[in-house]
């Protein structure tokens, strides 16, 4: 390896002469690619640490949102919600003591990291963007680098990966972006979509008044969106699990209800009634007991009570506890996934 001169600027990419970065802190002057190998390093072992540590954890995060976003029992469905919210939950979920998974992880390894340029990177994975990249240019065919944009806060970011061609220009990545030092990468996985999905995209954006500010917020919920068909487009086991739906929708609608907590009980309805098959004699049952799902799971509203619903759809509140209580058994139910 060549000497590095004291006034030359150092090799790890921190803009600084050498003797005023790593010589004087007496650690190795690795390259930027050097130090991007170690910080993917760094991420796999955090997965590992997650996984490990708490993977029942991580298990009840699936299920409860594969539940309340209406992942079906479709193998490659369930395979691709995964390894797109796993990142996520990883980064952003709380779950431990009010901490994240990576908060945790920081806590453990950063005394024992030396290069103040992969403490800054690991520190700036608290940011992490989940998120949909679009693919802008190919920056290095050599290295596989290539430009992706933040469709929703319009950042560039370069980062590496194999296979990607000019004609790949104008699709879609999706996936949790880690901060790097000359190229980023994506935790654990990411997952490629065609441009026509760009009108989708925008669409989401819009009717959602989603920004790349809340981008995190809205991510889980997206990534079912599209691994899940349109609701207009859903299979539904028989008519009249579709009629209570539909029903459901209008009521709710009717209400003035918030577009995206209606979606999120039909897309539960589409899972629980694909899977258990209830027998319906009497759709206003259902239905009230929908409306009272969404009041009391997701809209935390105490004000809409049994009784009150059950005067509105003339069923008895027996009837309406009933079906609620299987509802949230359904949702507490454990994973038997394997992660």
């Amino acid at each position: 390896m060549r000497k590095i001169g004291r006034n030359e600027p150092c090799p790890c990419g921190s803009g600084l002469k050498y003797k005023k970065c790593c010589l004087k802190k007496n650690v190795i002057p690795f390259s930027p690619e050097q130090l991007d190998e170690q910080l993917i390093d760094l991420s796999t072992e955090m997965i590992e640490y997650g996984l490990k540590s708490y993977k029942d954890k991580i298990n009840e995060a699936l299920t409860k949102y594969g539940n309340m976003y209406g992942i079906g029992e479709k193998t490659e469905d369930k395979d691709h919600f995964i390894a797109l919210s796993l990142p996520w939950i990883l980064i952003h979920e709380r779950m431990i003591d009010g901490q994240t998974i990576y908060e945790q992880f920081v806590n453990e390894k950063m005394d024992t990291i030396k290069h103040d340029t992969i403490k800054k990177a690991l520190h700036n994975w608290k940011d992490a963007s989940s998120s949909f990249y679009e693919i802008v240019s190919i920056e290095n065919k050599e290295k596989n680098y290539i430009s992706i944009q933040n469709v929703l806060t319009e950042k560039e970011h370069t980062i590496q990966i194999k296979g990607i061609t000019e004609e790949n220009i104008g699709n879609f990545i999706v996936g949790t972006l880690l901060q790097a030092v000359e190229a980023d990468h994506f935790l654990y996985a990411s997952i490629g979509l065609p441009a026509e999905m760009k009108d989708w995209i925008g669409e989401q954006k819009n009717d959602n008044n989603v920004t790349g500010a809340h981008m995190n917020e809205h991510y889980i919920r997206l990534v079912a969106s599209f691994i899940q068909p349109p609701m207009e487009k859903v299979i539904w086991e028989e008519p009249i699990y579709e009629t209570v739906a539909s029903e459901f929708v209008s009521n709710m609608e009717a209400k003035g209800t918030d577009k995206e907590m209606i979606e999120k009980v039909v897309s539960f309805w589409h899972y629980y009634s694909s899977k258990h098959r209830p027998v319906i004699r009497k759709e206003a049952g259902y239905i009230a007991a929908l409306d009272y799902l969404l009041h009391q799971g997701f809209a935390k509203d105490d004000s809409v009570t049994q009784k009150g619903l059950a005067e509105t759809y003339g069923v008895s509140s027996t009837t309406i506890s009933g079906h609620f209580h299987k509802f949230v058994a359904e949702m507490e139910v454990s994973s038997e996934e394997k992660v």
